[in-house]
C-alpha cells in the first residue's frame, strides 16, 4: 500500500500547487502558435505595450490584439485540457 502524502493547505502544499500551476502554464505556452506566444511573452513577461510589441515585431497594433486574444483563449483551452474533468 502506497503512502499518500498529508495535505494541509500550509505553506508546502501552496508552493507545490504554485509550482505545478506554473509548469502547466509553461507546457500549455508551448503548445500556442508562434505568433500568439510570441506576443504572450512580451505582454506578460516583458510588460510591453501593445504599441510597443507591434513596433518591435513590425506589424499592425491589431494584429498584437488579434493574437493576443487567440493565445490568451489556446491557452485557457490548453490549460483546461491538462487539468482534466472537474469533479
Amino acid at each position: 500500500m502506497a503512502l499518500e502524502p498529508v495535505r494541509d493547505g500550509g505553506p508546502i502544499d501552496d508552493l507545490a500547487l504554485g509550482v505545478a500551476w506554473a509548469q502547466q502554464t509553461l507546457r500549455a505556452l508551448t503548445s500556442l502558435a508562434r505568433e500568439e506566444r510570441i506576443v504572450l511573452q512580451l505582454t506578460y513577461f516583458h510588460a510591453m505595450t501593445e504599441h510597443e510589441i507591434a513596433h518591435q515585431l513590425g506589424v499592425p497594433v491589431s494584429v498584437v490584439q488579434i493574437n493576443a486574444a487567440r493565445g490568451l483563449a489556446s491557452l485557457n483551452r490548453a490549460i483546461d485540457i491538462m487539468a482534466g474533468p472537474v469533479l
